[in-house]
């Protein structure tokens, strides 16, 4: 019997101890199970999230493409990133109808090639070398990309580059050989048709000798939309290379393009099979921003006249200093805004259905190729010149060439023959002595072709009157930054000091004054405080002296008219060595003191005898980040859903200005509303770090990144970030202490078995 309580009792203990240990052994397989295990991704839709959160699905965007494509139906998925730098990715076969875009408010960049190979081997191995430099490869149908940001470029030793893939022995170096430096290339029309880009944003970080090679889209397709996005910087915004097909169906519409040489390229080359069936190319509502260097353009071609550009649609189009070129539109069933080219009723549509400033114009082109181009055409073509020019009626200008096209720029198939600047002058000087919009040039025989006129170079150019200098004064103002940049907009800290210029000009015709006094208005915003002893003033080369100009200051008992903050006025009739047209540039600073977040401007104007100028605004911009600090854990919500969760003050927060987090801006502390803020900021990536948690809490360990102005609401200029903490949990948590408790009532009880048993013995 006794023998038999011994083993009873060594039971209860056995169980004991596997009752207290289960909880641990649970818990630890819980989280086995909540592992990051990118392989064993599963969903109950067709939805992925990629990011750095614990919620995403992946942290590539490629990562997850590879998933769609393990999946038996690879159709219709959407892929939602969240704010993040990611590395090019290849959108591969088969993944017709998927969808591409940034999560709500999201910051998403893609970058083009970096040097290395893809992390997957994913981009396709091809001897080409121009799929190595695209940041989005799409090779599927119907494809949606929104919201993202591509940046065009590389960051990579183009010595080592033909080590860094297999299979690319002769790839072609150095980087100006190559075309193809793309943020988003296609593969051929029928294996990535429909494609759609959706306000995405392309910018090009490729400059100076290698500037043009850079693409914002190179596609082939005969199907594709791009609406709402803007291109910056890119040799070619908007490339279609269809050597194959006819258009079908192709909408441009509500893109701005910003120092593109060519800000959309379109060639077709293929005759349509149904000329009464064709599609529609729609250009439309876009805004075509050149410089008074390199006009932007607009070129549509029909290789070799057959007709495959079709039903072409351009209207609500804005171009500055930019033009639109047509080729070979001599073939039915082209058409421009439903009319024919040869009768001259498409000209005059665009123009009619387009806006046109500083120096844009038209131009028509036939096609013909040197012998040695390896091109065939004839001098018989269709348009009855080979190329023509006009610019808008109700604009005042003149012709310029702007170049020799007979240099060195100009060799090989470019080549122009001898007598070809001379040529093109003569045509031009005529034109301009008879006041001319139009120039037409026309040839007798093949040594008078012109080729550059064809091939779309920056030659011949209208110079509107309106974006030269004025007999009249005018007035630019600027913001100058520190590297001699000048912006319209910037933003600034509180107590930063602000760099403004005004700039006018010496009128023509000085000389014929008696006294001619010029006087620069100025009114800064009250956040605004002036620097008296910043003034600058030069005309042209010489540099004025205090004494040569009169500095008015508005003061609370004597103010000036119209609000002005100061006048400066100077008499221009007693300036020795000045000439017409001399630029008169004043600069001066001011201080931002306030820390209110918002803009805040300044508005300037001339004043000269009988008249004043247009006035010039700038803008300054200054930021703030409310944080809110809460319990997560306690909360109310309302009958509408509403969750209202409990405030936390006392939870200490820095924010610094560098990711080490060594540079700090300000530390401030929430109230018993759980706000804290900083405000006074300019543009900048700044981070935020709770370094003191309220009583009872633990802290976040986080280090959030906010960035100004991306982050911040456009129209508040505040950006927020909600942090939240825990209570301080009791030690092992309470599903751990709950299964202790059973345990030490098993203890108990064995305890009192073993008493009872012990006291009976005793008595018996």
């Amino acid at each position: 019997m006794k023998k038999q309580w011994k083993r009873l009792l060594a039971l209860l203990m056995v169980l004991t101890m596997c009752v207290a240990v289960l909880p641990g052994a649970a818990l630890a397989a819980d989280d086995e199970e909540s592992g990051d295990d990118s392989s064993a991704t599963t969903v109950s839709s067709k939805t992925l999230t990629v990011g750095s959160s614990d919620d995403a699905d992946y942290s590539t965007i490629q990562a997850a493409i590879n998933y769609i494509n393990t999946q038996e139906d690879k159709t219709d998925w959407t892929i939602t990133v969240e704010s993040g730098a990611y590395k090019r990715f290849t959108v591969l076969t088969g993944l017709d109808g998927l969808t591409i875009q940034a999560a709500d408010n999201a910051n998403v960049t893609i970058s083009t090639w970096d040097g290395t190979a893809s992390e997957d081997g994913s981009v396709p191995k091809k001897q080409e070398s121009y799929y190595l430099y695209n940041g989005i490869y799409i090779m599927s149908q119907n494809v949606t990309l929104k919201g993202l940001t591509v940046n065009v470029g590389w960051d990579v030793d183009v010595s080592y580059a033909t080590t860094l893939r297999d299979g690319l022995s002769d790839f072609d170096l150095p980087y100006s050989s190559c075309w193809y430096v793309a943020g988003i290339r296609t593969t051929k029309a029928d294996s990535a048709d429909g494609l759609v880009i959706d306000s995405c944003h392309f910018t090009s970080s490729i400059q100076g000798d290698d500037s043009n090679t850079n693409y914002g889209i190179l596609t082939a397709c005969y199907t594709f939309t791009v609406k709402n996005t803007t291109f910056d910087g890119f040799w070619q915004g908007i490339s279609v290379m269809g050597d194959y097909y006819a258009v079908d169906s192709v909408s441009i519409t509500g893109n701005t393009f910003t120092d593109c040489n060519r800000a959309i390229s379109i060639y077709y080359k293929v005759a349509p099979t149904d000329t009464s069936n064709m599609g529609t190319l729609s250009i439309t509502n876009n805004v075509i921003v050149g410089s008074s260097d390199v006009r932007s353009k607009i070129i549509l071609h029909d290789v070799s006249s057959n007709g495959s550009m079709g039903n072409v649609i351009m209207s609500g189009n804005t171009f500055i200093y930019g033009f639109v070129l047509i080729v070979n539109f001599a073939e039915s069933p082209d058409t421009i805004n439903g009319k024919t080219v040869l009768s001259g009723e498409a000209k005059s549509a665009v123009f009619a259905d387009n806006t046109w400033s500083y120096g844009s114009f038209y131009v028509e082109s036939s096609e013909y190729y040197n012998s040695d181009s390896g091109y065939t055409g004839t001098l018989e073509a269709d348009i009855p010149e080979l190329a023509y020019y006009e610019a808008p009626e109700d604009d005042t200008g003149y012709w310029v060439l702007n170049t020799d096209l007979e240099s060195g720029n100009y060799t090989g198939s470019y080549a122009n023959p001898e007598g070809t600047t001379e040529y093109v002058q003569s045509v031009i000087k005529a034109a301009n002595e008879a006041g001319s919009h139009t120039l037409s040039f026309t040839f007798d025989d093949e040594d008078k072709l012109i080729y550059t006129l064809t091939a779309f170079k920056d030659a011949i150019y209208w110079v509107s009157s309106s974006s030269e200098k004025t007999s009249e004064p005018g007035l630019e103002k600027k913001i100058l930054l520190e590297d001699g940049t000048e912006v319209d907009q910037t933003s600034a800290s509180t107590d930063d000091e602000i760099k403004f210029q005004l700039t006018s000009n010496v009128p023509k015709g000085l000389d014929t004054y008696g006294t001619y006094t010029l006087t620069f208005h100025d009114v800064l915003d009250s956040a605004l405080s002036l620097n008296e002893d910043s003034f600058t003033v030069k005309i042209g080369d010489i540099v004025l002296e205090d004494t040569d100009y009169t500095l008015t200051i508005s003061t609370e008992d004597d103010p000036l008219e119209d609000g002005c903050t100061f006048e400066l006025s100077i008499v221009l009739t007693d300036i020795e060595g000045i000439e017409e047209y001399d630029e008169i540039v004043v600069t001066y600073t001011a201080k931002l003191i306030t820390t209110t977040p918002g803009a805040y401007y300044n508005e300037a104007w001339v004043t000269y005898p009988n008249d004043e100028s247009e006035h010039g605004k700038v803008e300054v911009d200054t930021y703030g980040i409310s944080v809110f600090k809460y319990d997560a854990s306690e909360y109310t919500t309302e009958d509408d859903g509403t969750i209202t969760y409990k405030a936390l003050s006392g939870a200490v927060f820095t924010l610094y200005s560098d990711e080490d987090c060594t540079v700090v801006v300000g530390t401030d502390t929430s109230d018993e509303n759980g706000t804290l803020t900083f405000s006074g900021l300019a543009e900048g990536t700044y981070y935020l770090v709770e370094t003191q948690a309220p009583s009872g809490y633990v802290g976040s360990s986080t280090v959030i990144e906010i960035v100004i102005p991306d982050d911040a609401n456009a129209d508040t200029f505040w950006a927020y970030a909600n942090v939240p903490n825990a209570p301080v949990p009791e030690t092992g948590g309470t599903g751990t202490a709950m299964y202790t408790t059973v345990g030490v009532i098993i203890l108990l009880a064995a305890g009192c078995v073993f008493l009872f048993t012990h006291k009976k013995r005793e008595s018996d």
